[in-house]
C-alpha cells in the first residue's frame, strides 16, 4: 500500500505517514522494538493485573477443573 493511499484514510491517514516516515526507516528500526515491547507491557497490565501469574494461575485452575 503506497503512502499516498494512507493519506486518504480519514483522521488517522496523516499520523499513520508521520509514524512510518520517523519509525520505519532503518535508523528507526530500533525504536519500533521499543514501542512494540512498551505496548506489550502495558497490554499486560490492562488486561491482566496479575501479569503473567494471573495468567498461569488461570490456566491452573482451568486445568484442574477440566472433566466438568
Amino acid at each position: 500500500m503506497k503512502l499516498q493511499a494512507i493519506q486518504d484514510i480519514p483522521g488517522l491517514g496523516a499520523i499513520l505517514v508521520k509514524f512510518s516516515e520517523e519509525y520505519m526507516t532503518m535508523a528507526g528500526i530500533s525504536n519500533v522494538a521499543i514501542i512494540v515491547y512498551g505496548l506489550i507491557m502495558i497490554l499486560i497490565v490492562l488486561f491482566e493485573p496479575l501479569g503473567i501469574f494471573g495468567l498461569w494461575i488461570r490456566t491452573k485452575k482451568y486445568w484442574k477443573t477440566y472433566p466438568f
